[in-house]
């Protein structure tokens, strides 16, 4: 009997837990999921329980941002090089890379070849700079820094007639108003309408001379008459005519003239009028001058004569200078057997002596060597040998 009770009782203490989990899982099936409360799950022993997460920030206002902005650009510093000085990029320099090794196209520059340039002419005097900027253009005709350099040139120019006039009335006047100096040539007649005076000579072989005096008076800068004493291949005479400039530009360096003269010549009399027109254009150190026209005459059977000429000064130094120079004559232009014609070529120098409170080269001593180069007129005439002197006086 107690052995019964005792199997009873350890069967109901098995029986027991089981039948309470029963009744657990009745009762949840009846709640439903939904009206249960969320519990979060037991935490494991020995690690704490995880927190809730926390809502995210809300998004600054506007205002904050560009508050922000405003302090981020407020604490931003400009780059600055070793100097202290602020770094910028130079674009018209070309500062912000190595140009030495660019491959550049035909007649262009960068700025190691401009500041080289700059570095060598730094010392030079004004005419010399404007030479040698004059020649870097010609090598670089599509440099970046033309207009630059085309300023520079200016200024140089305006300088040097600054200085020319300095003694003289006019001396603050525009570059375009004030004087050219321009070569005088041998044969040529003048193009630059200038007062002065001058005289030469010419000695040919085996048996020529001939020579002249003028006197050139300037009534404007770009009008002039003049009146002398020269002898040609048909003697000796008196000339005199005018000369009208009619472009004379300092800034470019450029001169167009009109001349009108008559001769009278002595042995055996008659009357010539020489008509003619003119070129001349300085370009660095060279000055070149060129000159056409007719020479009409008043003897019988005389046809109209075909004259001219041109003329090439290299100034090598402010001092002195080389030319050469040509001139033609031709006649007889429907003449069986072809026309009469007469040319010759010069070459020399040219000296220019300074004179106390003149800078425009007052004084030019020209002598050459000339030699025909045609032989159908005058074969009697081989060759000869030139001197001129000129004076110009002070402009007023």
């Amino acid at each position: 009997m107690r052995r019964h009770v005792l199997r009873m009782l350890l069967a109901s203490i098995v029986v027991a837990p089981v039948i309470a989990h029963a009744q657990d899982a009745d009762d949840e099936d009846l709640l439903g999921d939904e009206d249960l409360p969320a519990t979060p799950p037991p935490a494991k022993p020995g690690k704490p329980a995880p927190k809730p997460a926390t809502p995210p920030a809300s998004a600054p206002a506007d205002d904050e941002d560009l508050l922000d902005d405003d302090e981020d650009d407020a604490n931003q510093v400009d780059t600055v090089d070793e100097q202290g000085q602020r770094a910028e990029d130079d674009l018209l320099e070309g500062d912000a890379h190595d140009t030495r090794g660019e491959i550049l196209a035909p007649g262009t520059d960068n700025a190691t070849i401009y500041k080289q340039k700059q570095a060598d002419t730094k010392d030079l005097p004004n005419d010399e700079e404007v030479m040698a900027w004059e020649a870097y253009l010609d090598e670089y005709p599509n440099s970046v820094y033309r207009e630059r350099i085309e300023a520079r040139i200016d200024l140089l120019l305006s300088k040097e007639y600054d200085e020319s006039d300095a003694n003289t009335p006019g001396a603050g006047a525009d570059a375009d108003k004030k004087q050219i100096l321009f070569a005088q040539s041998l044969e040529m007649p003048n193009l630059n309408p200038r007062t002065k005076i001058q005289g030469g000579f010419q000695f040919g072989f085996p048996g020529y001379f001939a020579g002249n005096i003028d006197y050139e008076h300037a009534i404007l800068r770009n009008v002039s008459v003049h009146g002398g004493v020269s002898g040609r291949y048909s003697g000796w005479g008196v000339e005199a005519g005018a000369r009208y400039a009619f472009v004379k530009s300092t800034r470019d360096q450029l001169v167009a003239t009109l001349i009108a003269d008559i001769r009278m010549n002595f042995n055996p009399v008659f009357f010539q009028v020489r008509p003619q027109i003119g070129f001349g254009k300085i370009i660095g150190p060279a000055q070149i001058q060129a000159s056409f026209g007719a020479e009409i005459g008043t003897r019988k059977q005389e046809t109209v004569a075909l004259i001219g000429g041109a003329n090439v000064t290299i100034r090598a130094a402010k001092p002195v200078g080389v030319f050469v120079e040509s001139n033609f004559h031709v006649r007889d232009l429907g003449r069986e057997g072809g026309p009469l014609a007469f040319s010759e070529v010069s070459l020399g120098i040219k000296l220019y002596p300074t004179l106390k409170r003149r800078n425009d080269d007052p004084v030019e001593i020209s002598a050459a060597g000339a030699v025909p180069t045609a032989m159908q007129y005058l074969q009697y005439y081989y060759g000869a040998v030139q001197a001129q002197g000129t004076y110009y006086f002070p402009e007023k």
